[in-house]
């Protein structure tokens, strides 16, 4: 180019230019006749992407559906939001045979059941509600046992002295803790396994894990607590408990006894505070074959507005009262 005339230079720029521009339309033409992406002729672009958005949704009605499965709701106890743990790891609700009903304040012959009858079959595991203290025994009626002692979270703590919980297992097949003696234990821990023992070894009654949950107003007292089904004194420490969680848990979520209590004495109901505290209650299923169906649903004893009682809670029902 620097050896043209001066004049020539602006008619040479306007051929390069022109060249250009008639290469652009051959490529645009030849992407067109080849069938790949490139603008329709006498189409807009727009009418293009709308028509292959039409195709594509055709396309997706034909094709066979999969089957959705089923929400499950698997929480791995290592991820524990609550300050409590669920005690088993499977759900068959309440035990109900021919020895009776194992819901709480179930008719007895000596008055109302101090604890909840939960249907598993032997050898399931247990587990410690909570961090506390731990320990284990045996008697004629109970069988093998194991007692698991922690403070009442703060949330449930009124007044200047925090109340403990003794939360008493019974009937088991198996404990993994010391006999007689108290040592250290972590919420979720495995503590021993459910069985038959004791006043449980009738053919007429179904295996299960007898569980009682006491609130008294120290640790040194629920350290002593003897669980005795004829003592039924109360304190007031127990009291106000019951209120805190009334106030926290059962009625923001509507959730209640059918029979309207939330404990007896001193006793609480282990279900209400289990349900409260914990996040990982597993899914209620009927009991195999194996146990008869000897099992009822929570839904048979108890409700709640906020979540199904036989699920159970999708988050931790206290995290943000």
């Amino acid at each position: 180019m620097s050896s043209l005339p001066t004049f020539a230079r602006p008619l040479w720029s306007l051929g390069a230019f022109a060249s250009l521009a008639f290469a652009v339309h051959a490529l645009v033409a030849s992407s067109e006749a080849s069938g790949k992406p490139g603008r329709a002729e006498g189409r807009p672009a727009e009418d293009t992407q709308k028509a292959k958005h039409r195709e594509d949704l055709a396309k997706i009605g034909q094709a066979p559906r999969v089957p959705v499965e089923p929400i499950r709701r698997v929480v791995k106890r290592a991820t524990l939001k609550g300050p409590w743990a669920y005690v088993l790891p499977i759900d068959h609700g309440v035990r109900t045979d021919e020895s009776g009903h194992g819901y709480f304040r179930a008719p007895r012959f000596h008055g109302e059941h101090n604890g909840l009858d939960l249907l598993a079959p032997v050898g399931t595991p247990v587990f410690a509600a909570c961090n506390g203290m731990v320990s284990a025994g045996q008697s004629a009626s109970f069988g093998n046992w194991v007692r698991v002692v922690c403070p009442v979270p703060k949330s449930l703590a009124k007044g200047n002295q925090t109340p403990y919980a003794s939360i008493f297992y019974a009937h088991l097949s198996r404990t993994d803790v010391p006999f007689d003696s108290w040592t250290h234990v972590r919420k979720g821990a495995g503590i021993g396994t459910t069985g038959k023992t004791g006043n449980a070894r009738g053919d007429n009654i179904q295996p299960h894990l007898h569980l009682e949950l006491i609130i008294q107003s120290s640790q040194r007292a629920a350290l002593a607590e003897r669980h005795l089904g004829r003592d039924q004194s109360t304190v007031a420490a127990a009291e106000r408990f019951f209120d805190a969680l009334t106030a926290t848990c059962l009625a923001p979520n509507g959730f209640r006894a059918n029979s309207g209590r939330v404990g007896r004495a001193r006793r609480a109901d282990p279900f209400l505070v289990l349900t409260c505290l914990s996040s990982d209650k597993p899914e209620y299923h009927s009991a195999p074959s194996t146990l008869d169906s000897w099992s009822r649903p929570w839904s048979q004893l108890y409700s709640a507005q906020a979540f199904n009682v036989d699920a159970g809670p999708r988050a931790f029902l206290l995290a943000s009262r």
